[in-house]
């Protein structure tokens, strides 16, 4: 969410102007054994030279922080069966997608107690 909030602020960069639309969606859906969780901003998008690199620890291309935020997602994503997605396009923003699975949920048999 931190980084779709910078996002919006960039006015000025490739595909921005000042009367560009600030737009930041949160919703979420299940497919199959799923959820789907996405962020999306109208910010600048993602060149592909960054979109390549942007999971690995300490890259950066803000002023300031260091570079961990989505390798640290990505790794407890994966921790927990689940992962994540990005798509980008330049000039109309960003989709981040954290993928969990839902877990199977085995009735109890009261009769029996399991």
């Amino acid at each position: 969410m931190e980084n779709a909030v910078d996002a919006l602020q960039e006015k000025g960069r490739i595909g921005r102007t000042a009367d560009s639309p600030n737009e930041l969606t949160v919703s979420s859906h299940v497919v199959g054994s799923r959820l789907g969780i996405q962020v999306s901003d109208t910010g600048p998008g993602i060149p592909a030279d960054v979109m390549d690199k942007i999971f690995e620890p300490l890259f950066n291309t803000k002023r300031f922080g260091v570079g961990l935020g989505l390798p640290v997602v990505k790794g407890i994503m994966q921790q927990h069966g689940g992962g994540v997605e990005i798509e980008s396009k330049i000039g109309q923003g960003t989709t981040v997608t954290l993928w969990l699975p839902i877990p199977i949920q085995v009735p109890v048999d009261e009769t029996t107690g399991g």
